[in-house]
């Protein structure tokens, strides 16, 4: 079965998203909220929140190839997102806009693991 289940305040929700072919991954939870990624049939690899009633899609303006969100807090959320020639970029999200973070190293894959607040962690 493509999708996922879960439980909250004691309510099951399902959500098998529409056009997916690699199945739901969730991958962060606060409150109602849901955050995770699926595989369009296009191929790529699309973020997507789940707020206890709406399922919203979640991409970065600069992810031509994938957005991957991995946590969220309140309104906040981050992961990584490829650009059009497949290199991996971290970002969080804050109110309204994607910010892409910068590492002091040049390494091929990082990410955003976690946020709380302003802070957040991740690995490269």
């Amino acid at each position: 079965m493509l999708g996922y289940g879960c439980k909250c305040h004691d309510t099951v929700h399902h959500y098998v998203p529409t056009g997916a072919v690699g199945g739901a991954q969730p991958t962060g939870i606060d409150g109602q909220n849901v955050i995770g990624f699926t595989r369009s049939l296009d191929g790529n690899y699309h973020g997507w929140l789940y707020n206890g009633s709406t399922i919203s899609t979640l991409l970065d303006p600069l992810g031509l190839q994938l957005t991957v969100p991995y946590c969220i807090s309140g309104n906040q959320f981050g992961g990584y997102y490829a650009d059009a020639h497949g290199v991996d970029h971290p970002f969080i999200f804050i109110g309204t806009s994607y910010l892409t973070l910068s590492s002091p190293v040049d390494y091929t894959f990082q990410t955003v693991t976690g946020i709380q607040g302003r802070s957040f962690v991740g690995y490269s």
